[in-house]
């Protein structure tokens, strides 16, 4: 099961995006077992699930985090191959390394990854629901 986190504004568009493609997954819920927590537009948050998945644009991550935000109005990111147009804002993780994904413009890294023994977690440096 999934559990998605993300504001009000958010939650029509990810009603219509898991229906269309019949996933199972709700609204987070504390207490709850997930395998995946999508956190749009957050920073991840405290769960038990395996793997977490954040994807977020520009002002979306703290200060605290090692980021930038890549600057035009469309930026092109590939993965093994595949090309994926960013129209809303993009950012960068200069610090990633082997990232997921990269802005082909200048080669920089558009994801991140972190592990530990029992978590995962990917940070995509887009608004997957305001593509």
């Amino acid at each position: 099961m999934i559990g998605v986190v993300a504001p009000v504004s958010e939650h029509a568009v990810i009603r219509e995006f898991f229906q269309l493609f019949k996933t199972a997954w709700e609204f987070f819920e504390h207490g709850r077992d997930y395998d995946v927590v999508l956190c749009s537009g957050c920073p991840p948050i405290e769960t038990s699930a395996r793997l977490i998945v954040v994807y977020a644009g520009r002002d979306a991550f703290s200060a605290t985090e090692k980021i930038k935000p890549s600057e035009g109005s469309v930026v092109l990111c590939s993965s093994q191959g595949d090309r994926i147009p960013i129209y809303g804002s993009c950012l960068a993780f200069p610090d990633s390394r082997n990232p997921l994904l990269m802005v082909e413009r200048d080669g920089s890294a558009a994801s991140l990854e972190t592990r530990s023994r029992e978590q995962q977690v990917v940070w995509l440096g887009y608004g997957l629901f305001y593509e």
